[in-house]
């Protein structure tokens, strides 16, 4: 998708954080390009902590694309979170949709009202405990039965090429497609001792 709205190394203070007690910081230990990455850390306790990007031009993307490299300690991530409906200066995922991934599926969600609900799911083997790209595109289209639905498809890198992880997946829902709010970034659950790293996080839309 064309129009890159962000670039790859971000402050701080370019995200809202849902949880205040979550160590987010620029790490110089855990990078794929230099001289950091994202790194959130808790030491005490399991979290679930949502970050949406606050870069003006990132504020509502009903069709957009992320790509990042995400550094997981363990079998389960979160890819991309998206159409999220939290205003700016806040952060939570009680309306948005989002792509998880766990021991080699990949799950397709969306929140509504706080309560959490599985679209569809498809096996998606892919490593754990190194750096690996992930891109995430959402879009309006059509289902196979010529049906309108949001449209969201995964890729990931592999020896410096895209490749298309699995089938696309389909919302015929389409929930906040017209919405004036609609928020990116990312939702992940964090345990206790473990720190996930993100870099070079692109964020793009249409033009």
């Amino acid at each position: 998708m064309p129009g890159k709205l962000s670039a790859g190394h971000h402050s701080i203070t370019d995200w809202d954080f849902e949880r205040p007690d979550t160590d987010y910081s620029l790490s110089p230990l855990e990078f794929v390009s230099p001289p950091t990455s994202l790194r959130l850390f808790i030491s005490d306790m399991s979290v679930r902590c949502t970050f949406l990007c606050r870069i003006p031009e990132t504020l509502c993307l009903p069709q957009g694309e992320i790509r990042t490299w995400i550094l997981n300690p363990y079998a389960s991530v979160r890819v991309a979170c998206f159409r999220n409906q939290a205003p700016l200066g806040t952060s939570h995922p009680h309306d948005c949709y989002y792509l998880i991934l766990s021991f080699d599926k990949a799950y397709f969600y969306y929140y509504w009202g706080g309560i959490s609900q599985l679209i569809s799911q498809q096996a998606c083997p892919y490593p754990v405990g190194e750096w690996v790209h992930w891109r995430v595109f959402w879009y309006n289209g059509k289902t196979p039965g010529d049906v309108d639905a949001l449209c969201v498809d995964l890729y990931r890198e592999i020896a410096g090429e895209w490749e298309k992880q699995g089938a696309t997946f389909y919302h015929t829902a389409n929930l906040w497609a017209d919405s004036e709010i609609n928020r990116c970034g990312f939702l992940h659950y964090i345990r206790a001792g473990d720190a996930v790293y993100y870099d070079d996080t692109e964020i793009w839309g249409p033009v």
